[in-house]
């Protein structure tokens, strides 16, 4: 088969914007894992139970933390 010019530019531009699309879908996917290793260390490092629990609490409130559905 044979493509025209325009074809081809409109492919090629289609491609770029998929490849745009996933270059920046990796780069939120990388803040937020990084994120989630930060607060998992900050939780971790909770000693006082107080805190869990207004952490916890927190996170519930905000809709992060779910209960878990049986």
């Amino acid at each position: 088969m044979i493509m025209s010019f325009e074809g081809y530019q409109e492919a090629l531009e289609s491609q770029k914007a998929k490849e745009d699309q996933l270059k920046t879908m990796s780069e939120q996917f990388n803040t937020i894992q990084s994120q989630m290793q930060t607060l998992l260390t900050a939780v971790a490092n909770i000693k006082d139970q107080n805190r869990v629990n207004e952490f916890s609490k927190t996170l519930f409130d905000s809709g992060i933390l779910k209960t878990q559905q049986e």
